[in-house]
């Protein structure tokens, strides 16, 4: 008992010296996500809804967690046990002696100075009856460092290999293909930081708002941008704003800032606004982190796209998470002349173990917004990314709604598998036409005709060794109106596999 004791006091220790050491963040796509998620949905976590999480933050929620199990108030079931252990060693804390995280194979540390660096190969291959079977080779490098207590910096580097389709195509400053290759820098950024505050200056993910399959305002749905950030932690307040550049060539510019607040009740609370605008450089007053924007807009500007968001999550900790995000892309306080809402909703939920069933997970998630929502009358203030196709926000788009509801169970900590449903519609409208004083301000949700395709699918996860993981997904659907065109439709099936090596 003694010598578990002392472990335990070692091991809290290291959590607490690692918790003011690293700052990086954790990717989007990181395996972590849903088991922080189901953390949460269980009443051990409490996270904010913006994402990524850095580092630090979730070393600081695992040591939370490890209080509660030492203090009996909380017994984690064993694929829980096995991804607290993995994430632990994931964060450099030794947990168990039993290997379950890739170890770095280009790491240097004096003490003064650190760099390491992740290679991570993926192949995936997806076989449909419409057409040839489509193969995709993944490589990225992720290259890390710092100075400790000073600054860190954390980059990677994506190159994606498929059959030629064309020979050179440049989207953006991030992205460019050439015959079947595409390179990309998903992120590339140094941060200055404190204990609660950290300057960043660079590209960076982010998602804003609680959701699980997407969010209204900031997604990982368009490639990342160029910005200086600034975040606050402290307590149960977080504030995080930024500017940035969209593109150079088109002068388009971004700025956003937004609010988190943790209230009583297990209940998070957040506010958001962003901008997109043209200029012939960065305007000042959308550099100042406290200046509202559409303020800003009506007293030294004009035309800007100002979007707000509200969103809010509860969780009781009986197993269950809500939450619901309502973005304003236009309110009309005035109809004279008349012009349309542009407004968009997300409903979610996630129950863990639901009646009773252990180790298993099931999402519901629904996400709408009406026409005009994310067009501009300026071409240029759309709000899509520095590729100008790709929306900042949820990934559906404008005049368009998605129900998504899965179910997955683990069988082992190694194996996964689940069940899935979707439902996508979508109407006439186009983010890249916006609203003209000819048209109809009184467009119903999904407008004309509409498409919709109705998808069923299978799929397993299984994880061999530590370095390996390997997924596969059989799947149906069929599709009504296609390109909103009536009496027309099709069933579709395939499947997709995936496998995935970190070195």
């Amino acid at each position: 008992m003694r010598k578990t004791i002392i472990s335990i006091v070692l091991l809290s220790l290291a959590f607490w010296a690692r918790a003011n050491e690293d700052r990086r963040d954790i990717p989007l796509d990181h395996w972590s996500y849903p088991v922080l998620a189901r953390f949460q949905a269980k009443g051990y976590a409490s996270l904010p809804a913006s994402k990524p999480y850095q580092r630090w933050q979730v070393t600081e929620l695992l040591q939370e967690l490890l209080r509660n199990q030492m203090d009996g108030r909380m017994e984690l079931s064993k694929a829980d046990r096995f991804y607290f252990d993995k994430l632990s060693q994931e964060l450099n804390i030794g947990i168990t002696d039993i290997r379950l995280s890739d170890q770095k194979l280009l790491s240097y540390d004096d003490g003064r100075a650190a760099i390491s660096a992740d290679i991570s190969l993926g192949l995936g291959t997806a076989f449909i009856h419409t057409g040839p079977p489509r193969s995709r080779g993944l490589a990225a490098f992720d290259a890390w460092g710092g100075l400790p207590g000073l600054v860190v910096f954390d980059q990677q580097i994506t190159l994606a290999l498929e059959k030629e389709s064309q020979k050179t195509e440049r989207l953006s400053g991030s992205l460019q293909t050439w015959r079947g290759g595409e390179y990309s820098t998903g992120w590339a950024y140094f941060r200055s930081a404190t204990s609660g505050l950290s300057l960043t200056l660079g590209r960076q993910q982010r998602w804003w708002g609680p959701g699980s399959f997407g969010t209204l305002l900031l997604s990982d749905n368009s490639e990342g941008f160029d910005a200086a950030d600034i975040k606050l932690n402290y307590k149960r307040v977080e504030f995080q704003s930024f500017f940035g550049v969209l593109s150079t060539d088109l002068k388009r510019y971004i700025s956003g800032h937004r609010l988190g607040l943790m209230l009583p009740g297990m209940i998070t609370l957040g506010l958001s606004e962003t901008v997109i605008y043209q200029a012939n450089q960065i305007d000042p007053a959308y550099m100042n982190p406290l200046l509202p924007y559409y303020a800003n807009q009506w007293n030294q500007r004009d035309d800007d796209n100002v979007l707000w968001s509200a969103d809010i999550r509860w969780t009781p900790g009986l197993g269950f998470s809500a939450w619901g995000e309502l973005l304003m892309d236009d309110v009309q306080y005035e109809q004279d002349p008349p012009a349309p809402q542009k407004l968009g909703f997300l409903l979610g939920g996630h129950w863990a173990d639901p009646a009773g069933l252990k180790d298993t997970d099931l999402k519901v998630e629904w996400a709408g917004n009406q026409k005009w929502v994310y067009t501009h009358r300026r071409y240029a203030n759309r709000y899509v990314g520095a590729d100008t196709v790709n929306l900042l926000g949820h990934w559906v788009g404008t005049d368009a709604d998605v129900l998504d509801i899965v179910m997955e169970h683990r069988f082992l900590p190694r194996l996964d598998a689940g069940i899935g449903y979707q439902m996508e519609r979508h109407g006439e409208g186009r983010v890249e036409r916006g609203y003209l004083f000819n048209d109809d301000p009184h467009t119903t949700f999904l407008s004309g005709i509409f498409s919709r395709e109705d998808k069923v699918q299978m799929f397993l996860r299984w994880e061999p060794i530590y370095w390996t993981n390997l997924e596969a997904a059989v799947w149906l659907s069929y599709l009504e109106n296609p390109g909103n065109l009536p009496g027309t439709g099709f069933n579709d099936r395939g499947l997709d596999l995936r496998v995935n090596i970190e070195l």
